[in-house]
């Protein structure tokens, strides 16, 4: 798996973690009851408070890393691109050279025929 979907996968997991204490924390508001229940929800919403700061925290990394990641595949792709153009430049210009000793030798045949035609008509 790719580094990118790695790092979205771990940004959509905080999400649903942050989901998850966001809902602790409306079932906290509808609890009712004593005296003696008020201090031990209150010490429950510090706690998810401080767990949602945590998963906040985590995932504005993430999100740092994974622009970074995105930017490195970018600058792969590129690089990866202009290898393929280079190699694609070397081919034509090895097309090219191929023609150029094609159309060399081409000439020598003519030049073989003129001497030929030469030496005929010494023999005469």
């Amino acid at each position: 798996i790719s580094s990118t979907k790695e790092a979205e996968k771990f940004e959509k997991e905080c999400l649903c973690y942050s989901e998850s204490l966001l809902k602790f924390l409306f079932s906290l508001d509808t609890l009712v009851g004593s005296e003696s229940i008020r201090p031990m929800r209150k010490e429950l919403v510090v706690n998810i408070q401080t767990l949602l700061d945590r998963v906040d925290n985590v995932s504005k990394k993430l999100k740092t890393i994974l622009e970074k990641v995105r930017e490195q595949e970018k600058m792969n792709e590129k690089t990866e691109e202009e290898k393929e153009d280079e190699i694609k430049e070397g081919d034509d210009e090895e097309e090219i050279e191929e023609d150029d000793d094609e159309e060399e030798v081409d000439d020598n045949d003519d030049e073989e025929e003129v001497d030929d035609n030469d030496d005929e008509e010494e023999v005469d």
